[in-house]
């Protein structure tokens, strides 16, 4: 397995995208990659709340779950890599590892919802 942090992580599957466009249609995959983008973002903020806070680090448990699922269903290997990562530090109690991989996280942030915008943007041109 990659580390959470590792630069040869892609960001976004091309080709995960290019199936899901044939297999959905243009409209569809639009409006999913649109909700994803969301969804995504709503996570995100709420590992950075935890995180930021002293809730501990057992409440990122399900956000870095959901997002891992999430973000490996539309493509962003990076980002679900660190969700993946997120998760099991905090399985094991791995305060850290979870640091760190929350931090790739919020990182990722922009450049995923980057990708996922110029995907959809590619939908309406295509």
């Amino acid at each position: 397995m990659r580390d959470a942090a590792d630069p040869s992580e892609r960001v976004f599957d091309e080709d995960l995208f290019a199936s899901l466009r044939e297999i959905l249609g243009t409209a569809p995959l639009g409006a999913l990659l649109e909700e994803a983008e969301s969804e995504i973002a709503r996570r995100l903020d709420a590992i950075a709340v935890v995180a930021g806070g002293d809730e501990g680090c057992g409440a990122l448990r399900a956000p870095a779950h959901d997002l891992a699922g999430l973000a490996g269903q539309i493509g962003l290997a990076a980002m679900a890599a660190a969700a993946r990562e997120l998760e099991r530090a905090v399985r094991a109690g791995d305060g850290g590892s979870g640091a760190r991989a929350a931090e790739t996280l919020l990182d990722l942030r922009a450049r995923s919802l980057g990708a996922l915008s110029k995907a959809r943007a590619e939908l309406g041109s295509g």
